[in-house]
């Protein structure tokens, strides 16, 4: 009976580790990886040389990936995903990448960024949907430069509120 009570403990303590991984260690570990990586999209965004962009870009991706399944309601991991896809020029890819993010989370920034990626695809009827909804929930969520877009979206809002 010993080694009954010796195998029981034993499974015990492995299901204890495997949930201090899944529920502490993994998430830590991809909030170092997701530091790094807003840090150096920051950095590179500014820089004119497309090879150094899609260098850092890619390795981004490199590190987010295996957090995709294990932290896959971390919405900052979807972000951070969206905004190198961008920078590859994979638009398609960080739409896809900010729509997961809302479903998770509905934020303004997410909306924003979507419509801005949506609006640089040639999506604009959803990217002014996406725009609209950013401004509305918080009227500070990002600077539109074009006022024709920018009228666009303000009639948006109003028909929306409208109803």
């Amino acid at each position: 009976m010993k080694w009954l009570r010796f195998v029981a403990v034993a499974i015990v303590l492995l299901l204890g580790a495997r949930a201090i991984e899944r529920e502490a260690w993994i998430p830590y570990r991809l909030n170092l990886i997701k530091k790094q990586v807003e840090a150096s999209t920051t950095a590179v965004f500014p820089v004119a040389d497309r090879m150094a962009v899609a260098l850092v870009a890619r390795h981004n991706l490199e590190q987010l990936a295996p957090y995709r399944r294990a932290c896959a309601t971390d919405v900052d991991l979807w972000m951070e995903t969206a905004a190198s896809d961008r920078l590859l020029g994979r638009a398609d890819d960080a739409i896809a990448a900010y729509q997961t993010a809302l479903t998770i989370e509905r934020r303004p920034e997410i909306f924003f960024n979507l419509g801005i990626t949506q609006l640089g695809s040639g999506h604009r009827p959803e990217a002014i949907d996406n725009l609209a909804r950013a401004l509305r929930f918080n009227p500070q969520a990002g600077y539109i430069g074009d006022a024709v877009l920018s009228a666009e979206i303000v009639r948006r809002i109003q028909q929306t509120s409208s109803h």
